[in-house]
């Protein structure tokens, strides 16, 4: 199954607010083992989401689409999606209940404004927003299905979780892994690894550069074609080999799974209580580059900073466990908001 994602708002455009929403969405479509061929970002007139969204629907067999269903004027997609397959918007009257019930908790008065969020194109499946007011939808496009969410990130996650992913029948999925090399330039890697990089083969492998680690993923149809040539990525890169999986960034890293970290127990790592400030802060403290090695952790310096690689972790949408580190040549601490 091939996928689309297209994220509707000026705001995205003009760097107003950044879009998050995309790379949700491909990340979690990924896991699910559907290949994301397109992520766009378009305006809110009329005309650019008609097209975005048109132009989405012939590279791929399911779009997904966020922003553009709020309650004022601007909010287009609604519109879009009638043009798109011709029907006429209609009100959900399940849909406006539910708006009116969310105002009535607050004890506010309902804007009628807010009724256009009830509307969707007749015919069409009504996707339940269990933390907002804007209700989604989907809808076909010939034999594409279309499935709108909304801007609020927090919503289009639940929603897709929630209404979108147990609708897609991804029937044959693709399968990806990330190897994960520190030391060497991108340039060097990527010249070892020059015959599987290039177009048309039956396992497709990219190389992306971040904090100074460099990050090699390879997707195929089949898990053995896929085992063949990681194993020969991994064997040609042995030398810098660092482990699998995710880079965490230092300014921003969480780990969502603690239980797993916790788990690693690597050989003189410490656990300990507390931090100057944070009494109740639990932190690992690990020291030196073999006891990260042993836990599955490479350490990568490039002069200015320290960077963590948590093997085989996803990066997490959500969460509360930091880290810190001591900027020192042999040691870190990872500080976990228990």
């Amino acid at each position: 199954m091939r996928a689309a994602v297209v994220a509707v708002g000026d705001e995205l455009l003009d760097g107003r607010v950044t879009d998050t929403n995309s790379s949700m969405l491909a990340g979690k479509l990924s896991q699910l083992g559907v290949e994301v061929v397109l992520a766009q970002v378009i305006g809110d007139s009329l005309d650019a989401v008609v097209r975005g969204i048109r132009d989405a629907v012939e590279l791929a067999d399911v779009v997904l689409v966020t922003g553009g269903i709020g309650p004022t004027a601007d909010d287009r997609t609604r519109e879009a999606l009638a043009v798109l397959t011709g029907r006429v918007l209609v009100e959900d009257a399940a849909s406006w209940a539910a708006i009116r019930a969310i105002f009535d908790s607050r004890g506010l008065e309902v804007p009628e404004s807010n009724r256009q969020q009830a509307l969707c194109p007749e015919g069409a499946t009504v996707l339940v927003n269990h933390t907002g007011t804007a209700p989604g939808f989907c809808v076909d496009i010939d034999d594409v299905r279309v499935f709108v969410m909304p801007g609020v990130p927090s919503e289009a996650r639940r929603m897709f979780d929630d209404e979108v992913a147990p609708q897609l029948d991804v029937g044959s999925t693709s399968h990806t892994e990330t190897l994960c090399f520190g030391g060497v330039s991108e340039s060097l890697l990527g010249g070892m690894l020059q015959r599987y990089l290039s177009e048309g083969g039956a396992v497709r492998v990219g190389i992306t550069s971040s904090w100074g680690l460099l990050r090699v993923t390879a997707r195929a149809d089949t898990k053995r074609a896929l085992d063949d040539v990681i194993s020969e990525i991994r064997s040609a890169g042995k030398r810098w080999f660092v482990g699998t999986g995710y880079h965490q960034n230092p300014s921003n890293g969480y780990f969502d799974n603690i239980e797993t970290l916790i788990a690693l127990t690597p050989n003189g790592t410490n656990i300990v209580q507390g931090e100057p400030g944070s009494p109740a802060t639990m932190g690992f403290f690990f020291q030196g580059d073999g006891d990260f090695m042993s836990a599955g952790i490479g350490i990568s310096r490039n002069d200015q900073y320290m960077d963590l690689f948590i093997a085989d972790f996803n990066a997490p949408e959500t969460g509360n466990y930091k880290f810190k580190m001591d900027q020192k040549d042999d040691y870190a601490t990872i500080w976990l908001d228990l």
